[in-house]
């Protein structure tokens, strides 16, 4: 029922208006903020996963000085439509703190997918941005189906410097189409007493 529901308001954010479409992407955002709430386990779990299954991963992860892991993030879609996601800073295999993702979609797509996907920092201006500014915006990226499997391509200013790599995995559920989005990271202070 929940997933009718999240559809429902994409598609009819999709014909609203632009306050109108503002308030359901907050009421989605609210709803997958409960049902995706994720563990320290689960961040240091997906960081070991993605390591396993992708060569590249391993590579980048003994060579960056920080790495952002989202266990999972959730993405919905009907033309119109906005990615969530709870994670955690790591750096020295240690967690520093807490981050969220949120951003939008638009495009010819349609459906609702779940992932894991894990930020590789190799520099230090990039870990100071997100620490100290609290935030580190990724400018897009197209996602499109190829061969039963979506695939996700970075499209950023951030990249083009070598000072990010982005790894999408665990892909479950589906969104059809192509799209381009837009990402945003929110940092957060940890509490560790």
């Amino acid at each position: 029922m929940r997933l009718v529901a999240l559809v429902s308001i994409l598609a009819i954010s999709a014909c609203a208006p632009t306050s109108s479409v503002q308030n359901n992407m907050t009421a989605l955002k609210e709803d997958i903020r409960a049902t995706n709430t994720v563990t320290v386990d689960e961040a240091f779990t997906a960081l070991e996963k993605a390591s396993l299954d992708t060569p590249a991963a391993k590579y980048w992860r003994d060579r960056s000085i920080a790495q952002v892991v989202f266990p999972r993030i959730a993405k919905a879609g009907i033309i119109i439509g906005g990615n969530y996601g709870e994670g955690y800073l790591i750096r020295n295999n240690r967690i520093v703190g807490l981050v969220d993702v949120a951003g939008a979609n638009v495009g010819f797509q349609a459906g609702i997918q779940n992932y894991s996907q894990v930020t590789y920092i190799f520099s230090e201006g990039a870990y100071s941005n997100l620490v100290n500014n609290g935030n580190l915006s990724l400018s897009g990226t197209l996602s499109y189906g190829r061969q039963g499997r979506i695939e996700n391509t970075a499209i950023t200013t951030e990249n083009l410097g070598e000072s990010l790599r982005t790894l999408v995995f665990n892909e479950t559920g589906t969104v059809f189409g192509a799209s381009v989005e837009g990402l945003y990271y929110t940092y957060r202070d940890m509490d560790f007493n």
